[in-house]
C-alpha cells in the first residue's frame, strides 16, 4: 500500500467533517483533497521508479512531507475559510474524527494481518 493513501483519506475525510460541521459545501472539496493526495502519491512512486537509487532517496525525502501534512493542513485551511467560528455539534464532528482516525487504523492493522505485504 502507498505511504500516501492514509493521509489523503485522512485528509479528505477531516476536511469534510471541519466543512460539514460548519454548514459549508463540503463534498467537492473533500474529494478535492483527496484527490489531490492520491495524485501527489502516485507522482511519488513514479518519480521512484524513474529515478536512480540515490536520487529517488531524494525524490521521496522530499515529497513524503506535503503526504504527511495534508491531514493537518487541509482541514486546518478549510477552517480558516470558515472564519476560525464554531459551528454547530463541533463536539460530534471532534469525535467522529478520531473515530474516523481509529477505524482507519484498526482496518490497516486488520488487513495487514489478512494480507501481510510481502
Amino acid at each position: 500500500m502507498p505511504t500516501g493513501l492514509a493521509p489523503a483519506a485522512l485528509g479528505a475525510g477531516w476536511t469534510a467533517l471541519v466543512l460539514q460541521a460548519h454548514g459549508r459545501s463540503w463534498i467537492a472539496v473533500a474529494v478535492t483533497v483527496g484527490a489531490l493526495g492520491l495524485l501527489w502519491s502516485a507522482l511519488d512512486l513514479v518519480a521512484i521508479s524513474l529515478v536512480q537509487r540515490e536520487l529517488a532517496v531524494i525524490v521521496v525525502g522530499v515529497a513524503v512531507y506535503p503526504i504527511w501534512l495534508m491531514p493537518v493542513l487541509a482541514p486546518l485551511a478549510a477552517w480558516l475559510t470558515t472564519g476560525g467560528r464554531g459551528g454547530c455539534a463541533v463536539s460530534r464532528h471532534a469525535a467522529g474524527g478520531v473515530a474516523y482516525l481509529l477505524t482507519l487504523v484498526v482496518g490497516f492493522a486488520a488487513s495487514t494481518r489478512v494480507l501481510p505485504p510481502g
